[in-house]
């Protein structure tokens, strides 16, 4: 048997040699899959105080999905939440659905750190209920339960995602979140997942 190690070697890099490399693209990328599912804390909504993924409970509809470090909500996230929640209230029949993951950058684990996941929590909440927001769903979360989603620090990821694969992605940097960039997103939202009747 030993005689036959050396051609099994062989053999074994040729194939992997001969192997077509696999495209990688980037883990938020049009066309790819959702990275899957993730459980952030709840600020607001039907689950509010509870952990609860949303991308299960949304399943195949499309949704806007939001990852902000703004903990200061400054006024380029007003807007386009408000514009959202605006937007998802005008076509019911879309079951276009939102919510935000907001990412505590000192926030070492949203599930163990009860002290400030309560802290962020109640400022969330109270951002929340000043916008009066109706549909879109306020969350907590960390970068440790995002991680694979391959997200920018410092800036507001908007992926929009329809039967759990992403349909566009916006990277907005830190406070380039201007009226211009929030009419681009809401174009993209109405192009790629509210259906057109004809």
């Amino acid at each position: 048997m030993r005689p036959c190690l050396p051609l099994v070697v062989a053999l074994s890099l040729v194939c992997l040699a001969a192997a077509p490399e696999r495209e990688e693209r980037p883990t938020l990328s049009p066309g790819a899959n959702l990275p899957g599912p993730f459980v952030p804390y709840n600020v607001t909504g039907t689950e509010a105080g509870k952990f609860h993924c949303l991308v299960s409970e949304y399943g195949l509809d499309p949704v806007v999905l939001i990852f902000s470090h703004d903990l200061s909500f400054g006024e380029g996230l007003k807007s386009l939440l408000k514009q959202l929640d605006a937007a998802i209230d005008k076509k019911p029949a879309a079951r276009l659905r939102g919510f935000v993951v907001f990412l505590g950058d000192d926030l070492t684990s949203v599930l163990e750190n009860d002290t400030q996941r309560a802290a962020l929590a109640d400022k969330i909440k109270t951002f929340g209920e000043g916008l009066m927001l109706k549909h879109v769903v306020l969350t907590l979360g960390d970068k440790a339960s995002v991680d694979r989603y391959g997200l920018a620090p410092a800036a507001t990821t908007v992926v929009l995602y329809r039967k759990l694969q992403v349909q566009a992605v916006q990277v907005v940097p830190g406070d380039k979140l201007t009226e211009e960039k929030t009419r681009q997103i809401l174009a993209e939202v109405t192009e790629r997942l509210v259906p057109s009747r004809k």
